[in-house]
This record gives structure tokens, C-alpha cells and sequence, in this order.
């Protein structure tokens, strides 16, 4: 089965709103073995809602929109469909008590525009949306599904989650789909991809897909067969060619990020783990706790930016500083010994460097990073040159922070 997205919106469009929604439908469709080959965004205008679903229609075998519900004269989509499915608008009972039971617990009148929200393209399925009033309108004629959801992310997720992918996932496709991820960090895919020519791997009956990022690059295998057994040999025999090629770089074998990597493994072990960060500015420390649960290993955070901070709150020497400067290997390596013993965690991270634009100089140019890792038996520092604006040296130092503390993770276990 293959799949379009279309994300409806002028805030879409202009880019005042980044499209967070296609990405997370994509990723649930082709956790059910539907390809989404084509994504696309569409302002706030009938007519092009309207040819976007027909091409859609033409084209894919699932078509999903999302935006354009909501009880405003911008939200349009509803009356696009109704012209698409050759249908009109009904008040949809069910609907308008939830909407009514809604407004109500929430002690706040409700306008005709909440009403409306009730009306619903007549002979579509509705799907409950749990989290607002507007629910999911799913079509299912001549072999095709479509489905159009409300563009609030909370909402449109628990559309995703409990209905639209069940109902999907029980169509199927009549065809077996498995993935296998190989997660890498510190090799750039260029490279990645010349160690796997040089070492005569050749995609067997598979699709390879290279995604990068600023935490590494995924690679995801993709084999199709008649049924769950030749789709796993497939991806089986194009695991064992490919690994034992770039073992030494692949930190999971499952699709996990390195952030919930290895925020399993502190839980696995189990582990604390403190922080004392200065040019990353606590950005390590936020991304430990936007896991749930990360009070299991977090202990606590501090940025201490100015010197007299690093050496009132971290124990830093005044001698060191003199000497060595913020900016040094001395200095990450009393910051992370500084807030391993006052914290009491089992490991700390620790961060000083130069994240600009401003502040380098020939010696320590904008982009030099010191980023150590410490513990009761040592501590470890490396020193590091980034290139890029201030967001990406800060996101990619905060990533080989959480790589350096993932080896003594793994070194540790026995």
C-alpha cells in the first residue's frame, strides 16, 4: 500500500508552523508495512484542499490530511470533502454530545461554532478523538482510505494511535514488510557508505536508507515478501553482509535515537547521572529529562557560565582558570569532578567551549568544545572542533557528550 500525506494550513505554509504531523503519521504507516511516498502541504484554500485529495485519490491507495477541522472560517477541509465524496454536511449526534459534555466539565459556553463541529460529511466513519471535538473522517470506497484529522498534534496523534492504524493495519496489504535499524554515531554517511562499497556490500533484495542527523546515522533495512518468514531472510542476509562491516560505529540494533539509547541503559544498569555544563547551556540536561521517567537516573543540572560560578558552584580552581582558561581540558575535568562529588551521582557530564558566533580567537576559535565524562574511577576528556552555527555546535556537543557516557556505560557492563 502506498500512502501521500497532505498538511493543510497558511501557518503551514508560510512556515510560521513547522509540520511536525506529517512526520509522525509517516512513521506509524510505515510501522505497518504502508510506504508514504509522497508528502505535500496546502494552504487554506478549497480548491487546492480539493485537487490535493483527488491527486491523492488518483495516486495512493491511503490519502491523509490533517488540519483544516476546527470550529474558525479558515477550517475548510470538511467542505472540500464533502465535494470529493460527493456528499453534504449531517450533525453527527454523538459528536455533539461529546462536544456538549466537553464544554460543559469545562464550565465555558458553547458558541455555534463549537456546534458546527458536529456537522460531519455524511456516510464517513468517524474516529473518537479523546484529547478535543473534533473527530477523524475516514472514507473507505473502491479500495481506497481516506482519512482527514484535526492538525493539533496532541489530537491528531490519538486519532493516529486508535484509529486510523488499526483500521489501516486490519486492511493490510497482503504483503509481509520487515525493517531492520542499524544506529551509528561517529561516522559521517558518506563514509558509512564508502566503508560499505569498499567492503563489497551490495543491497540484496532490500532498501537501504541512510538517515542522518546531528545524534548519527540510521540505517534502516526494508525487505518485502509473501509472507513474515522470506521478508525476515531477506533483511537477515543483508544484516550479516552489512554489520561485521561498521560494527565498531553501531550503537543499537534496535530503532532507538542515542538519547533513549542510552537513558535505557542508565535505567538497565541501573545509574545516576549529573551534569555540569557551560557553553551547552543545560541543553544536556533537558534532553535526560524529555524522557519520562528520567527521575530514575537524573540527579541534577547545573550551567554555570561565568568563572566565578564554575569555581563557586563546581570547585573549579582560580589557578586553573588563570592558567588554562575556561575554554580547556582543565577545566571541563574539574567540572565534572566538581559535580560528581557534590551530586553523588555514578556518572557526570561535563561541557566548556566557544559556541559563538563571537568569542574565538586564533588560539580557541568559535566551535572548540571540551566535553568529559566522569566517574569514581576517572574521568575522560575529549577535545572537539565543530563546525556550524551556535544551535548545531551546542546540539552536536551535547551529542558526543551522550556517545562518551554511553561507552563507560558499556565498558561497564559485564
Amino acid at each position: 500500500m502506498r500512502a501521500i500525506v497532505i498538511t493543510i494550513g497558511d501557518e503551514i505554509i508560510s512556515g510560521l508552523t513547522v509540520d511536525t504531523n506529517a512526520a509522525y503519521i509517516s512513521q506509524r504507516l510505515v510501522s505497518i508495512g504502508v510506504d508514504v511516498t509522497r508528502r505535500c502541504s496546502v494552504g487554506d484554500n478549497a480548491d487546492d484542499i480539493e485537487r490535493e485529495i483527488r491527486d491523492g485519490l488518483a495516486q495512493f491507495d491511503v490519502v491523509i490530511t490533517t488540519g483544516g477541522l476546527g470550529p474558525t472560517d479558515d477550517d475548510i477541509t470538511k467542505r472540500s470533502i464533502c465535494r470529493v465524496f460527493g456528499c453534504s454536511l449531517k450533525e453527527d449526534t454523538q459528536t455533539l454530545e461529546a462536544i456538549t459534555t466537553r464544554y460543559r466539565q469545562l464550565g465555558v459556553a458553547m458558541t455555534e461554532g463549537n456546534r458546527g463541529m458536529a456537522m460531519q460529511p455524511d456516510g464517513a466513519v468517524l474516529l473518537s478523538n479523546p484529547l478535543g471535538t473534533a473527530p477523524g473522517i475516514l472514507f473507505d470506497l473502491d479500495g481506497k482510505i481516506f482519512c482527514a484529522m484535526a492538525g493539533v498534534p496532541a489530537e491528531m496523534r490519538a486519532i493516529v494511535d486508535t484509529g486510523l492504524v488499526p483500521y489501516v493495519e486490519k486492511k493490510g496489504s497482503g504483503r509481509s514488510i520487515k525493517y531492520q535499524s542499524l544506529c551509528t554515531f561517529g561516522i559521517p554517511e558518506s563514509i558509512l557508505a564508502a566503508k560499505l562499497k569498499k567492503g563489497g556490500y551490495v543491497p540484496d533484495g532490500v532498501r537501504l536508507a541512510y538517515l542522518p542527523s546531528y545524534a548519527g546515522v540510521m540505517l534502516r533495512l526494508r525487505a518485502e515478501g509473501k509472507d513474515e518468514a522470506e521478508a525476515s531472510q531477506l533483511v537477515d542476509r543483508n544484516f550479516n553482509a552489512l554489520y561485521p562491516l561498521i560494527r565498531e560505529y553501531v550503537y543499537s540494533t534496535e530503532q532507538e535515537s542515542l538519547l533513549e539509547h542510552v537513558t535505557r541503559l542508565l535505567r538497565e544498569k541501573p545509574a545516576t547521572v549529573a551534569v555540569a555544563e557551560s557553553c551547552t547551556g543545560g541543553l544536556i540536561a533537558k534532553m535526560l529529562t524529555d524522557v519520562p521517567g528520567s527521575s530514575a537516573y537524573f540527579v541534577q543540572g547545573m550551567v554555570a557560565y561565568a568563572n566565578e560560578a564554575k569555581t563557586r558552584l563546581l570547585g573549579v580552581k582560580r589557578e586553573t582558570l588563570d592558567e588554562h582558561g575556561a575554554v580547556s581540558q582543565e577545566v571541563c575535568a574539574e567540572m565534572g569532578e566538581g559535580i560528581l562529588d557534590s551530586s553523588g551521582a555514578d556518572y557526570a557530564i561535563a561541557t566548556t567551549g566557544i559556541a559563538g558566533p563571537t568569542g574565538g580567537t586564533p588560539e580557541k576559535p568559535v566551535g572548540l568544545v571540551y566535553i568529559g565524562v566522569a566517574e569514581k574511577t576517572g574521568m575522560t576528556v575529549e577535545r572537539r572542533q565543530f563546525s556550524g552555527d551556535r544551535d548545531i555546535i551546542r546540539v552536536r556537543s551535547a551529542n558526543v557528550a551522550l556517545n562518551m557516557l554511553r561507552h563507560r556505560l558499556t565498558k561497564a557492563q559485564p
